[in-house]
């Protein structure tokens, strides 16, 4: 239904614009196929998420108190997995946007269906498995974080001949940006410099960008040009604010996409200020002492540092929506439960008002699960690499805002309020449902 329908989704879309921009805008956006042709692949990779998932629920619906209840439980990862990779493979040319994007349309719809699959599920282990494959996840993340930090720390004792005891990753890659001889020495052909976001700069920002552009830098990636194809892990990209002289927005997961095949996909930085308590002068002051006295740096310690925010950034997010996401649930159901239509939602099939709470339960201990998790990988990241989750985070919620407002809005419109049996088929065209009630 959702793919037939994202045709005459289009055809409003390209009317409203019409419309807005009148004929000249119009004219001038029609100018550039190749990104036309990139917005209508991602809607169209959106449009599958919405079929894959209810396929897959009438699957596990059907599986519930048979023996193949748990295997069905165990293919949403890799549902997740497959759905995560076609929609970042269709937006792969937006760097800065590829976290949002994938995070809150396949990690959302994930969040949703596994919320549903625990309240379905007959068997106390399958809940059990549930949440054993979910901390097993975070803590093979926050395992990796871990050995990425000592890494970094590692090459800047070794190779810059420093003495390192509590990384603070963010001023690092602060102090390497803003001192010239510094940056220089880094190998620059895999590190983006400009957003495909809009930002608002300070002064000092805006110089900074205007002296690092003159270097060698990596071209923005153009939208869907003809490439060749090749499966292979996305390196953590990142995004990068910029602490009057940079700070970034990290990110990052094993999305398995197509990429260029003559290069691998790298940090991706984007410079823009933001807010902080220390002044410019102080953060470069306390960093200098760092890597005044290094001889001849490390060429990749820059492009290991974006990687590894970038990292931060994806699995801050999707941490933070995951825990949320089984309280909202839990939510939507006590209210909806309490309300006359809800004969009418095939969501609350065997549910009351006296039951609510019970049926609830495992969903509610997955959301506390969650939420655990949260906090402990906000305190895994500021001891393993000295940066504030929180602010990270909130410098993501902030910048796109209604970027994520609005794809957690409709989502939650499609996979909560529209299943009710008004949206099914009756090709006997009896409707039995309406006499019935």
């Amino acid at each position: 239904m959702s793919l037939v329908m994202v045709p005459p989704l289009l055809a409003i879309v390209a009317v409203a614009l019409r419309v807005s921009f009148g004929s000249d805008g119009f004219e001038k956006m029609l100018e550039h196929p190749a990104q036309l042709y990139g917005f209508v692949l991602f809607i169209f990779a959106q449009a599958l998420t919405l079929i894959v998932y209810p396929i897959y629920q009438v699957l596990f619906s059907a599986s519930v108190n048979t023996h193949f209840e748990l295997s069905v439980m165990m293919l949403l990862p890799i549902v997740k997995m497959m759905t995560k990779n076609i929609v970042a493979s269709s937006i792969y040319y937006m760097e800065d946007m590829l976290p949002e994007s994938v995070i809150f349309t396949v990690d959302f719809f994930n969040a949703v269906y596994v919320a549903t699959c625990m309240r379905q599920a007959s068997s106390g282990f399958t809940v059990a498995a549930i949440m054993f494959v979910d901390v097993f996840h975070t803590a093979f993340a926050l395992q990796k974080l871990y050995k990425t930090g000592l890494e970094i720390k590692r090459r800047l004792n070794q190779d810059l001949g420093s003495n390192i005891t509590t990384l603070k990753l963010l001023e690092v890659a602060c102090s390497l940006c803003q001192h010239r001889d510094k940056f220089e020495r880094q190998n620059l052909s895999q590190i983006q410099l400009r957003s495909c976001l809009p930002h608002e700069l300070s002064s000092t920002g805006k110089s900074t960008l205007a002296r690092l552009e003159k270097y060698p830098l990596k071209p923005a990636i153009k939208a869907h040009r003809r490439r060749a194809f090749t499966k292979t892990s996305i390196a953590p990209m990142s995004k990068y604010e910029s602490v009057p002289n940079l700070s970034q927005s990290p990110q990052s997961t094993g999305w398995t996409a197509a990429k260029r095949a003559s290069a691998k996909i790298y940090a991706v930085s984007t410079m823009n200020s933001i807010p902080t308590k220390t002044s410019h002068k102080s953060t470069a002051s306390r960093t200098q002492s760092v890597l005044s006295s290094y001889s001849v740096p490390s060429s990749r310690i820059l492009q290991r540092t974006l990687e590894t925010m970038f990292m931060t950034e994806c699995l801050i997010l999707t941490e933070y929506l995951e825990s949320f996401t089984p309280a909202l649930y839990c939510t939507f159901l006590l209210v909806m439960v309490r309300l006359p239509s809800a004969k009418y939602h095939t969501e609350l099939d065997g549910i009351t008002q006296d039951n609510v709470m019970h049926t609830l339960l495992p969903v509610f201990y997955y959301g506390l699960l969650e939420l655990v998790s949260f906090l402990l990988l906000v305190y895994a990241i500021r001891r393993t690499i000295g940066m504030q989750a929180l602010y990270h985070l909130a410098f993501v919620l902030e910048t796109q805002t209604s970027l994520i407002q609005n794809k957690l809005i409709v989502w939650m419109l499609l996979t909560l309020t529209c299943r009710v049996v008004h949206y099914g088929f009756d090709f006997t065209f009896q409707f039995s449902w309406i006499k019935s009630s």
